[in-house]
């Protein structure tokens, strides 16, 4: 194509002129319209045009919305032609004017100054808004790191990005070497496909004369998240370092996208384990018992109140045999779902093994071990079973590790205190038992540390001293009336402090005749 045809066919306009020679002397050059748009002053609705008609012509061609100089062999001899043409139609223009006897050559020096000054600020806001639009895209966080770290090589030109960053419990890396040689040199010596270690980065830097810009990106409670670092060739650090405080800007920009995906984080970690544990509630609830056995002669009454919305304590009865009941009661080690868990399998343990009617310390024994062997070794449980003989009115104890059980008699206390290590620490622990015969108005206390462990604002314990205080005063009281009576007086003591363990208890009172009387 001769230079006649192609300024008329192909470059008739100025805009057109003036992006051909924007290219043909910018090769190295990709760009999106909106980016070229800054670099050529012309809006990116008429670039975007332009730029089409000239993908058209094979001169430039578009590749995923980035536009970029690769024009068809046909085309190229005209190119260079024009090229020269083009310099000296505007080179005319300049001479025109500096024939004018008005014309000041300073303020043409001062327009230049202004325009270079204009376009810079043009670019950064370029750079910037595009980190930006990042930054608030709904992508994942590694996309976006991998998008920002493209920005920032293809506008800064840097020669590589190391970014390393850590929020809530996921880490990760980006790295992007540009330079050939360095990249072959990191591959051969180092064998790394895409994670590099401080050491080994400051040694090939040193042996390639690369500088490196280290930032560190500060988050909340001035906690490093993540840190950026920039290469470039030592040879090339003072172009590049008029950059430097536009890379502190990007920094704190990434920062912030780092602390708004750190907030996201929790807040989904955070309505997930509410969704857990309300599930887990509503299976503990559904095995902690609503009512007592139906037994002449006996009074029962219950109150379990965890300390988060899912606890570690627990209680049970249940019939094994036509004049036998077992009850106990639990605490396992730590609180939430897990602690649930637990439960739930100890619970299936003690009806399991409560069904062979064996006495109370075997049982134990036989829960012990299918906890020690079956359940995650950090979790432990302490654990008061025994059970109710109503042909022979005695109850047969057994305790591991668990508060005593009380019985309040004639107004005094009566500890059971039976020595055994708690279930699930280690497989083949022995238990000992003791049978207790049943006196009329005799009153069964069992109850979990919670209650004496109680504490108030100032950090002060309830005490048991209070607890069995309470019990004298109150023990004639129908089981329910002394539950009310107990948990007002540990409230009345903790005030306004937050429940600090679970609060669980279950009084059984005996009214009948004891065997002696019979």
């Amino acid at each position: 194509m001769k230079l006649d045809e192609f300024i008329s066919k192909i470059a008739n306009s100025l805009e057109k002129g003036k992006i051909i020679t924007f290219f043909f002397n910018n090769k190295n050059v990709m760009d999106t319209a909106k980016g070229l748009s800054i670099w050529l002053n012309i809006s990116e609705e008429k670039l975007k045009n332009i730029l089409n008609e000239l993908v058209d012509s094979k001169i430039i061609v578009l590749e995923y919305g980035m536009y970029y100089y690769k024009p068809s062999n046909e085309i190229k001899g005209v190119l260079a032609e024009f090229n020269k043409y083009y310099k000296t139609q505007k080179n005319k223009f300049i001479d025109a004017i500096s024939e004018i006897p008005t014309y000041d050559k300073e303020l043409e020096e001062k327009l230049e100054k202004l325009t270079e000054e204009l376009f810079e600020k043009n670019r950064v806001l370029f750079i910037l808004q595009e980190i930006n639009e990042i930054i608030n895209s709904p992508k994942k966080i590694e996309e976006i790191i991998d998008m920002m770290s493209d920005v920032i090589e293809l506008h800064l030109e840097s020669d590589g990005i190391f970014f390393q960053y850590k929020l809530s419990n996921i880490s990760g890396e980006k790295i992007e070497i540009e330079n050939s040689s360095l990249k072959k040199y990191v591959i051969s010596n180092y064998n790394f496909s895409d994670k590099i270690s401080n050491e080994v980065i400051i040694k090939f830097i040193k042996e390639f004369n690369f500088k490196i810009y280290k930032y560190d990106i500060i988050g909340e409670n001035n906690n490093k998240i993540a840190e950026l670092k920039i290469l470039k060739k030592a040879k090339e650090i003072e172009e590049f370092e008029k950059d430097l405080e536009l890379l502190n800007i990007i920094s704190s920009l990434i920062g912030q996208m780092l602390e708004k995906q750190n907030y996201f984080i929790e807040k989904i970690k955070k309505e997930k384990l509410e969704v857990d544990l309300e599930l887990a509630k509503k299976i503990q609830l559904s095995y902690i018992p609503e009512t007592f056995p139906e037994i002449e002669g006996f009074q029962f009454a219950s109150i379990y109140k965890p300390a988060r919305m899912v606890g570690g304590d627990y209680y049970d009865w249940f019939q094994i045999g036509e004049d036998k009941y077992s009850f106990v009661i639990g605490d396992v080690s730590g609180k939430g779902s897990s602690a649930a868990l637990y439960m739930v399998k100890a619970r299936e343990n003690f009806r399991v093994y409560s069904k062979d009617n064996i006495d109370s310390d075997n049982v134990l024994e036989c829960v012990n071990d299918n906890l020690s062997n079956d359940v995650d070794v950090e979790k432990f449980m302490t654990a008061f079973y025994f059970t109710l003989d109503l042909k022979n009115k005695k109850i047969k104890c057994s305790n591991a590790g668990h508060d005593p059980l009380l019985i309040v008699r004639d107004g005094k206390i009566i500890k059971v205190e039976i020595r055994g290590l708690p279930l699930g620490i280690i497989e083949s622990s022995t238990y000992q038992s003791v049978d207790i015969e049943l006196k009329k108005g005799d009153v069964i206390v069992v109850y979990t540390d919670g209650i004496p462990e109680s504490r108030n604002l100032e950090k002060e314990f309830y005490e048991f001293d209070r607890f069995l205080k309470v019990l004298k005063e109150n023990y004639k009281k129908n089981p329910n009336e002394l539950v009310v009576e107990i948990e007002n007086d540990v409230k009345k003591f903790i005030k306004d402090a937050p429940q600090h363990d679970d609060f669980t208890m279950f009084i059984i009172k005996y009214n009948g005749k004891s065997e002696k009387e019979i």
